[in-house]
């Protein structure tokens, strides 16, 4: 997930090394979210798929409607929940979220062991920080800005808080939604206390 661009020249290490944190946090949050996104999605596909392919299921309709059209009906929802499943790979999809999540939380917790750094932990943990970026699916900028808006909460600090309308909130694990009214300004004041 991309991070906002903090620039060595332009500020302390300190700085820097705060917003390394932040973004860090936000990943950890939006991969978690992602995670658990794609398990409810892949266990609501199988119940689906469970209760429509019961043959138990299927005796009792068959009492108020032809046992043609319940096997038609119930059939065509067992097929559609598992196309669905299998397309967007709910499963794989949750499992590739969850391993990212894993490496944002044991590289937060190096960045949390740090409690001096220098220029060579600052550019170590960065460097790690985007080999982990590069196997990110591309990020869906709604949900990545909710994220940010926890982690600003849960910090307590004078971070920008991005609104977001409700609906977008709803849609966020469907869809990128790039409002021109979610563009961050004045980055340097991102970490600042």
């Amino acid at each position: 997930m991309p991070s906002d661009p903090v620039s060595r020249e332009q500020h302390p290490l300190t700085v820097r090394w705060d917003g390394l944190g932040f973004g860090i946090r936000t990943s950890v949050r939006y991969h978690q979210r992602r995670v658990q996104f794609f398990d409810r999605w892949n266990a609501t596909t199988n119940a689906v798929v469970l209760f429509s392919g019961s043959s138990a299921v299927m005796t009792l309709l068959t009492e108020s409607i032809s046992q043609k059209a319940a096997i038609v009906v119930f059939g065509g929802i067992v097929s559609a929940a598992a196309l669905v499943d299998l397309v967007v790979g709910t499963a794989r999809m949750a499992r590739l979220h969850e391993a990212l999540y894993r490496q944002f939380i044991d590289l937060e917790r190096r960045w949390t062991a740090i409690h001096d750094p220098t220029e060579a932990d600052f550019s170590e943990l960065e460097s790690e920080k985007l080999r982990i970026e590069q196997g990110e699916p591309p990020p869906l900028v709604t949900l990545v800005e909710m994220c940010w808006n926890e982690t600003a909460r849960s910090l307590g600090r004078n971070y920008r808080i991005v609104g977001i309308k409700g609906w977008q909130k709803v849609l966020a694990n469907f869809w990128s939604f790039e409002d021109p009214a979610h563009k961050r300004e004045n980055l340097d004041k991102v970490a600042a206390v």
